[in-house]
């Protein structure tokens, strides 16, 4: 198992979202299995692409998430 934390600036398309030129920082951890020899057979990523969106302004943070205010974010009822 990996564990990582990335960071980076936002200097081209991703996911759709053109470049912002902001700041990114987000956590992904990898489980990955070797063969007998050795070799990588298989690999599960999970990654917070939300938070990303969220940093690039493309979706609302959400009540409880750091980073939140209601100014920004307003739920409906």
């Amino acid at each position: 198992m990996v564990h990582v934390r990335v960071s980076g600036t936002h200097e081209g398309e991703w996911m759709g979202v053109p470049a912002t030129n902001r700041r990114m920082n987000w956590t992904a951890s990898s489980i990955i299995r070797f063969n007998s020899a050795g070799k990588m057979v298989e690999r599960w990523v999970i990654e917070d692409e939300i938070g990303v969106l969220q940093q690039l302004g493309r979706i609302p943070r959400f009540p409880g998430q750091g980073g939140w205010h209601p100014a920004v974010c307003r739920m409906r009822s």
